[in-house]
């Protein structure tokens, strides 16, 4: 697609994933990403494309989902079955952005504590502690959210990831 092309060879590569998910079509519901992902398609997405426009359609979907009603099993199952077709050996670290964009608007109501609720579901059906590893890393907490945050940080298995994190979470500045 030509758009793409323009997309690729003209805006920096920080910004493209963002210009290329504010171009696609308006999806009301999770039940839509087939209809994402032939947009997708048709934009020849490459494979780091795809995954960062997909983690971006989950995540703002997870977050219009969490404003009316309690985020459930069936809709985080959805989306680690599209992970699962696009980037099987990033299931757990793309489930951790989901819940960081679904996160990323302010006037939601997707917190820290949903959020972890989920990934800690994740984790207590399989899921490696990547999803919440990630979690912890790239979302944006309030400060009262870092008391929680520095609690589930000790469910990471990884002893140096998890200093990591703590060290990260102990840095933070709030204006």
């Amino acid at each position: 697609m030509a758009f793409a092309g323009l997309v690729r060879s003209h805006i920096p590569a920080e910004q493209q994933v963002a210009v290329l998910f504010q171009a696609a079509p308006y999806f009301r519901n999770l039940e839509d990403y087939p209809v994402f992902s032939a947009y997708l398609e048709k934009l020849e997405a490459t494979p780091a494309e795809r995954i960062a426009c997909t983690e971006k359609f989950a995540g703002a979907n997870i977050n219009r989902i969490s404003n009316y009603r309690k985020v459930n099993r069936q809709d985080i199952d959805a989306i680690r079955s599209w992970f699962r077709e696009i980037a099987p050996e990033g299931v757990d670290s793309s489930n951790g952005r989901v819940l960081t964009e679904a996160m990323s608007n302010r006037v939601t109501s997707m917190r820290l504590a949903q959020a972890s609720e989920i990934a800690l579901e994740l984790l207590e059906t399989g899921a490696t502690d990547e999803v919440l590893a990630t979690l912890l890393e790239t979302a944006k907490l309030d400060k009262p959210e870092v008391k929680l945050a520095l609690e589930l940080s000790s469910r990471i298995q990884d002893e140096t990831r998890r200093a990591a994190i703590v060290k990260h979470l102990e840095t933070l500045t709030f204006r």
